[in-house]
């Protein structure tokens, strides 16, 4: 029980870290796109929309494909997003 305490508790962490991350980010986000206060609201908000919703498709396939083919599509699927990152023109 602690255990999962535990992780529970490092899970939380870890959304209000990532929370956190992109409230920091907003300001420079804000002046490059010319944002409203009710965009900057829709971004913040997807983010935690887009968590729950791939939490839901991570343990439907983590159910049908197993937690080891689950972690190489996600590494897979983060590597293209840094190659995507690292190949960009501009910042």
């Amino acid at each position: 029980m602690q255990f999962l305490t535990a992780m529970a508790a490092l899970g939380g962490f870890l959304f209000g870290y990532d929370t956190g991350v992109i409230s920091g980010a907003m300001l420079p986000m804000k002046r490059a796109f010319d944002l409203t206060p009710e965009e900057q609201e829709v971004v913040v908000s997807s983010t935690v929309l887009a968590a729950f919703l791939s939490s839901l498709v991570g343990g439907t396939l983590n159910q049908a494909w197993g937690r080891k083919t689950c972690c190489l599509v996600s590494a897979a699927i983060f590597f293209l997003g840094s190659l995507l990152l690292w190949c960009a023109w501009d910042v």
